[in-house]
C-alpha cells in the first residue's frame, strides 16, 4: 500500500500539542525525530484540500510543515513499527508488552501480550497509560463495556481480565479490527470474547453500556458526547482521553454541557483522562 510522509518541525516543548492536533488527520503512524514530527498517511486516506489545511494549521502556530506528501518507497511497516516497540509498566496493577519481550518482572497483576501492528493502544503513548491507570479502581466484574476506538485491543482486553461480562469495540481502521481479535486470543480470551466491529458509532446497536471507554482525540470526542451519553445505562461511567491539559476548560465545559459531571481526571505529561458519570437533577 502506497504511503506518504509529511515533516512537521516544532518546539520541543510543543511537541505534545502538535501530536495532538495532527491526531485530527487520518495519520496511521507518527515517528519523532531531531525537528519535530514524521507523520505517515496512507494514499488511499488523502483527502481534496488536505495539504493546505495541514499547512494553515501549522502556519497559525509557527510551525513548519517541512515536507507534505512525499510519496515512500515500500517498507515493511509493521516490522518497523514492531522494532520501536517497547514495554510498558504501569505500576504493579498492569504492564503491556509484545510477544518477543520477556515476562516482566517483578510481576505485574495483569500482563498484556500485544502483536503490535500500527494500531494505536499499545500503552506507549500517555492517554493509554492513562486509561490503564483509571481502570485500576474501577469495577469490571460482570460489567458490559464499550470499547471506542480499540486499536490494539489493549482496553478491550483489560476489561475481560478484569471480569467485565460482555466487550465490545469498533475502529475505522482495518488494521485495528483484525489486531484487536488476534492480541484476544494471545491473552487466552475465547473467540468473540470481544465483539469487534469496523467503523464508527452507527455500526453500534447495542445500548446499556456500564462502561464506555474513548482514548481517541479531542474532535471525535467532542462529536460524539451525546451518542456516548446514549449508550450508557443510568449509572454508567464513561472514560475519555486523547487531550491536552490546555484543553480541560474546554472538555469540563462541553461534557457539561451534554449532562456529564466529572469523577476523577488523570494527568501524564500534557495530557489528561476524564472519568465521568452522568448528572442527573
Amino acid at each position: 500500500m502506497e504511503s506518504l510522509l509529511y515533516q512537521i518541525s516544532c518546539p520541543e516543548s510543543e511537541r505534545e500539542a502538535c501530536l495532538a492536533l495532527l491526531g485530527q488527520w487520518p495519520f496511521y503512524a507518527f515517528e519523532a525525530d531531531e525537528k519535530g514530527w514524521k507523520a505517515y498517511l496512507f494514499q488511499k486516506d488523502k483527502t481534496a484540500g488536505m495539504d493546505a489545511a495541514l499547512r494553515s494549521c501549522m502556519d497559525e502556530r509557527g510551525w513548519t510543515l517541512r515536507t507534505a506528501a512525499q510519496p515512500l518507497p515500500k517498507e515493511n511497516w509493521n516490522a518497523r513499527w514492531e522494532a520501536s516497540f517497547q514495554p510498558v509498566r504501569i505500576g504493579d496493577f498492569c504492564g503491556i508488552r509484545a510477544v518477543f519481550h520477556p515476562s516482566f518482572e517483578p510481576p505485574v497483576l495483569h500482563e498484556l501480550i500485544i502483536q503490535p501492528k500500527m494500531a494505536f493502544g499499545t500503552g506507549h503513548h500517555e492517554t493509554t497509560y492513562m486509561m490503564v491507570e483509571l481502570m485500576q479502581d474501577l469495577s469490571l466484574q460482570g460489567a458490559r463495556v464499550f470499547d471506542y476506538g480499540c486499536g490494539t485491543g489493549v482496553l478491550a482486553i483489560l476489561s475481560a481480565k478484569l471480569g467485565a461480562e460482555e466487550i465490545y469495540a469498533i475502529d475505522i481502521e482495518e488494521a485495528a479490527c483484525e489486531n484487536t481479535p488476534e492480541n484476544a486470543a494471545m491473552n487466552g480470551l475465547e473467540e468473540g470474547k470481544i465483539r469487534v466491529r469496523q467503523g464508527d458509532l452507527s455500526v453500534l446497536d447495542e445500548t446499556g453500556f456500564d462502561f464506555v471507554l474513548a482514548n481517541i482525540n479531542r474532535g471525535v470526542i467532542l462529536a460524539s458526547l451525546p451518542q456516548m451519553k446514549s449508550l450508557l445505562r443510568p449509572a454508567g461511567r464513561l472514560l475519555i482521553s486523547g487531550f491536552l491539559r490546555e484543553d480541560e476548560a474546554l472538555m469540563l465545559s462541553e461534557t457539561q454541557k451534554v449532562g456529564f459531571k466529572l469523577l476523577r481526571k488523570a494527568q501524564k505529561g500534557a495530557w489528561l483522562a476524564f472519568e465521568l458519570g452522568v448528572e442527573y437533577d
